[in-house]
Order: C-alpha cells, then structure tokens, then sequence
C-alpha cells in the first residue's frame, strides 16, 4: 500500500523560497541536532533511537534548482548520480555507524526554521538481491523537521522515500511504511 508522506518536499522548499533565507546561513557553517525517531509502523512500532545529525555544508539554492532540474529531466538514477558528488554531512542512530548526507537544506519560514536532509539511502545485499527495483524505487532516506523560535522541534524520518518530479512537483513518498515521527528536535552546536 502506498502512503504519500504530507511533509513538503525538500525541492519545493528550496525552489519557492527567497534566496535571503539561503543567505543568512553560510554553505559552510556547521550544525548539529539530535532528535528522537519514534517508528510509526512495522513489526517495531513505538521503539524509539535517538538520531544525530551533523550539518557540515548546507547546500546553496543554486544546487537546489539544479537538482530539481536534473530530477525533472533525468529521473531518480540521475539525481541519485547528482547527489553522490555532493557532501552535506553525516546521519547516525544510537551504536550505528555515521552514514553520509548528500543534501541539507535550511528555510526560515513564518512557522520557524525548517530543516531538510536528503541521503541516498544504505541497501543491504538481502534487499538488493530480493527486490533490487522496489528497492531502487525507495533509493533515498529523507528527514524534515521545523524549529521553532524555542530552538525545540519536531518531524518526520522516512527511511526509504521515493522522490519523483509529477505534475510540476516535486513529491516525497514513503511506500514501505509510515513516516517516522521525530521529536524532541534541538540544535546541540
């Protein structure tokens, strides 16, 4: 069963917004969060693991728009391609190993400061040999969540998300489960 995600697309964030948003963070300036992921589906559905996530490049509205280009023209396998030069930062769960972000986007809205990370997402070589298109169908990992003026936020992590360029948008999809709740969101530097 397909579930579109309700999240706004990281694409559409960086395409719509002005670039004096862009500009009051540096591409260079380090970040980092940590949150709490409560799965909201599946056989673990109300565990919880605490995520941290290492912003060390924030990605400029130029590369945005040259994603959503390449997206809109190329497909998927050409983002991914895209992203696989670009570095972001680092993603990792309590006693897991730092898995790489390719794109991280930083918006001020009237709501707070929302936050998106894109990643290709790591495949095991089970799932890759036992479904190897579903698989690449759900190629990337994808987190959002907004800040308030507190500093405090919350979101969502979808684990293995579609995103495809339909229709003028770009949409986000979770197709395995329902998004991931994250919670208790805080900058810690």
């Amino acid at each position: 069963m397909t579930q579109t995600s309700k999240v706004l697309g990281m694409f559409i964030v960086g395409a719509l917004l002005l670039t004096a948003t862009a500009s009051a963070i540096s591409q260079d300036q380090k970040e980092t969060f940590i949150g709490l992921m409560i799965s909201a589906g599946g056989f673990d559905s109300g565990s919880t693991e605490r995520l941290t996530m290492d912003v060390q490049n924030w990605t400029t509205e130029a590369e945005v728009q040259k994603l959503i280009r390449i997206l809109a023209e190329g497909g998927m396998e050409a983002l991914i391609e895209e992203m696989r030069g670009m570095n972001a930062g680092y993603i990792r769960g309590r006693g897991t190993l730092r898995w790489p972000l390719d794109v991280a986007i930083s918006v001020q809205t009237e709501q707070g400061r929302l936050i998106t990370l894109v990643t290709e997402r790591p495949m095991s070589f089970v799932e890759a040999a036992y479904d190897p298109i579903m698989s690449r169908e759900n190629a990337f990992g994808y987190i959002e969540f907004l800040l308030g003026e507190d500093g405090k936020g919350q979101g969502v992590v979808i684990e293995a998300a579609r995103i495809r360029f339909r229709n003028n948008t770009v949409e986000v999809e979770s197709l395995w489960n329902s998004p991931h709740i994250l919670n208790s969101v805080r900058k810690t530097k």
